[in-house]
């Protein structure tokens, strides 16, 4: 009895060991996953699923005796049995649309990749992602309509010098997000319709912030902008219904059309220059001077009464 106990242990442990071997991303030849030779027969890329049913996935950093070096564009689109995904040291880009709209939840980027493209990530149902310090260049929507991730942080030593175009929209779970210090600017349509995003950390040498970047944020209710910041773009703030307080800085030099308008808790727009023209038209110099001195008149001009116009800094 006690030999028939001791051989199903013995075949127990024999079966995972050989599901574990058999295990999508493994470093033996049963991978299922696709791969692409480069053009100089150097390395390889990760193309596609393949025949690969796991739903957690380790990418090997090696295959085929060769190193692995990027993912595909496209390759994980549309993959509806992904769970997680690891990617190995070694890999240095991820390409455009690769994860997008697939259930991929967790995901591990090692600090060897250095791009990120387009809709990498978009509609994809990650709750949580690192951005490592080794990546320099993202394209637009990388996160955008990832309405589950609540949690995004950028590793110490971040070199990225721009928050994207649509990096983050539409990522209705976020509640609050630290910029890190290389970024000089946050383009349009960054966190726009990001409605649960309630604070958010933007660092000083932050100089432009594009149009609807904020747009339609309403719960976001403490912002400081940067003292070096020189434009707003339209629509920025639009509807942000919870700011209460803004203060403007002497750099800035434009605040674009709607920048605030529909901002209907705001009370007081503090201008540390006061002589600005207001401009029905984008793109010119003059037009109304006006003295922006009373922050509590300021407000209504800018959510209200002349928040269509376009101002310029007199100087």
């Amino acid at each position: 009895m006690k030999k028939k106990v001791l051989v199903i242990i013995l075949l127990a442990i024999l079966l995972v060991s050989c599901l574990t071997l058999a295990a999508c991303g493994g470093d033996d030849d049963s991978c299922k996953l696709s791969f692409k030779l480069s053009a100089d027969g150097t390395y390889y890329t990760v193309s596609g699923i393949g025949t690969c049913a796991d739903a957690n996935v380790v990418i090997p950093s090696i295959y085929e005796e060769l190193p692995v070096k990027g993912i595909d564009a496209g390759a994980f689109r549309d993959c509806d049995s992904l769970s997680s995904i690891t990617i190995p040291e070694g890999v240095t880009s991820i390409g455009e649309s690769a994860f997008q709209n697939c259930s991929l939840s967790s995901i591990t980027i090692s600090n060897t990749v250095k791009s990120i493209g387009s809709n990498a990530f978009t509609k994809s149902l990650l709750k949580s992602v690192t951005i490592p310090s080794s990546v320099t260049e993202v394209g637009s929507n990388v996160f955008a309509t990832c309405y589950n991730l609540t949690n995004v942080t950028f590793a110490e030593g971040c070199k990225l010098t721009s928050i994207r175009k649509g990096m983050f929209s539409w990522c209705t779970s976020l509640t609050s997000i630290i910029i890190p210090d290389s970024v000089r600017s946050i383009d349009e349509y960054a966190f726009e319709n990001c409605m649960n995003l309630e604070s958010i950390e933007i660092p000083n040498d932050v100089t432009s912030i594009g149009s609807n970047a904020f747009y339609c944020c309403s719960k976001l209710t403490d912002i400081t902008l940067p003292y070096d910041l020189v434009s707003i773009g339209d629509y920025a703030f639009y509807k942000c219904t919870r700011l209460t307080e803004i203060i403007i800085s002497s750099d800035l030099m434009r605040i674009g059309s709607c920048a605030f308008a529909d901002c209907t808790s705001l009370n007081r727009v503090i201008f540390v220059w006061p002589w600005w023209f207001r401009n029905a038209f984008d793109d010119e110099t003059g037009g109304v001077a006006m003295s922006l001195s009373d922050s509590k008149q300021n407000a209504i001009y800018l959510k209200d009464t002349y928040c269509n116009y376009y101002w310029n800094k007199m100087t």
